[in-house]
Order: structure tokens, then C-alpha cells, then sequence
């Protein structure tokens, strides 16, 4: 797993809630590019400038997503894996591996 951030400089975040918002401020500062956000459950268009998509809209499914919310991880990771994303990272374990 800590290849990914020497592999992908760009990462997508699940989540446009304060978690996801946090998320986004960390990882500019880390240097990470964030491509878009993902958020089943909100009727927000952007965040940050940058694009809000449902799961099956996504445009990239090749980049390492993000998951930055408190609740469902598990049924969030396996919605991801059933729509194509393969690159999938719990927050809580994000900030051990870089």
C-alpha cells in the first residue's frame, strides 16, 4: 500500500464532509493533487474547485480513492470495489503509510 504515494501524486476523495474537506487541505499540503471527490449522499456540485461525482459517474476508477468519512467503511469500500476502483485507503490508516 505505501507504493501508492510513491506511484500517484493524484488521489480521488470519498466523502464532502468535514472529513473529506480536512482530507483535501491535508493532502494539498502533503503535495497530492486531488482529481475529484466522490459522495453518494450530497447535492453539492464542487468542493475546493474541484468536481463532486456518484460512484457510477466518476470519471477515473485507475486512481488510489480515498475514503475520508466516519461511517460505513466497509459498504462504502465494497461499492467502490463492485464499481471498478481497485486503489482503496480507510483515512484512519492513510496518514500511517506516508
Amino acid at each position: 500500500m505505501r507504493n501508492i504515494f510513491k506511484t500517484y501524486r493524484k488521489l480521488i476523495i470519498y466523502g464532502s464532509g468535514a472529513i473529506g474537506e480536512s482530507a483535501f487541505e491535508k493532502l494539498t499540503l502533503l503535495g497530492f493533487e486531488i482529481e475529484f471527490f466522490i459522495d453518494q449522499y450530497t447535492d453539492k456540485k464542487e468542493l475546493f474547485g474541484e468536481p463532486i461525482y456518484k460512484i457510477h459517474n466518476a470519471p477515473r476508477k485507475d486512481l488510489p480513492v480515498l475514503i475520508a468519512v466516519s461511517y460505513d467503511n466497509d459498504m462504502i469500500e465494497k461499492d467502490l470495489r463492485k464499481a471498478g476502483f481497485e486503489k482503496i485507503i480507510r483515512y484512519d490508516k492513510f496518514f500511517n503509510l506516508i
